[in-house]
């Protein structure tokens, strides 16, 4: 739910944005509203937060950029988020590029399917490839602008 003139998903409009969902679910609303640039308030009625969010194989790098750039602070790390190229999952997804504000961060998919023989129970059928689509997606309400001047 959003606090302002139109309930359903948060527009430059929004004052406020009220969550009743899991901790992943949340993380991704939060980011997806920095990425929108909406810099309002969010609040979560259940257990919101959970601080292994924080942490991964994509944040170590991002750290390490930052901390390589002799810039801890908040937008430090932001400036390293958008100076990352080539962010790497192990594989867990396709490598991350976060230098362009408000374009996905990944073009790439697999396809995998539930197999209780194979470790992590995922057979992949289709390596990763960008689909047609995907090569010139642009993200709705993405202004570019508003995402490089929001702080993190």
């Amino acid at each position: 739910m959003t606090v302002g003139r139109h309930c359903g998903y948060p527009s430059a409009e929004s004052k406020a944005i009220a969550l009743s969902t899991t901790p992943d679910q949340i993380a991704s609303a939060v980011t997806a509203n920095q990425q929108r640039g909406l810099n309002v308030p969010m609040s979560g009625n259940s257990a919101a937060f959970t601080p292994q969010l924080l942490f991964g194989p994509a944040a170590g790098q991002l750290l390490k950029r930052a901390c390589a750039n002799g810039n801890m602070s908040r937008s430090g790390i932001q400036e390293a988020l958008f100076q990352s190229t080539n962010i790497t999952t192990d594989k867990l997804v396709a490598d991350l590029n976060f230098a362009k504000p408000g374009a996905p961060a990944a073009r790439e998919t697999s396809v995998g399917v539930p197999d209780a023989t194979v470790l992590g129970g995922i057979r992949e059928v289709k390596p990763l490839f960008v689909a047609s689509d995907a090569q010139s997606y642009v993200a709705a309400h993405r202004d570019r602008r508003l995402i490089r001047q929001h702080s993190l």
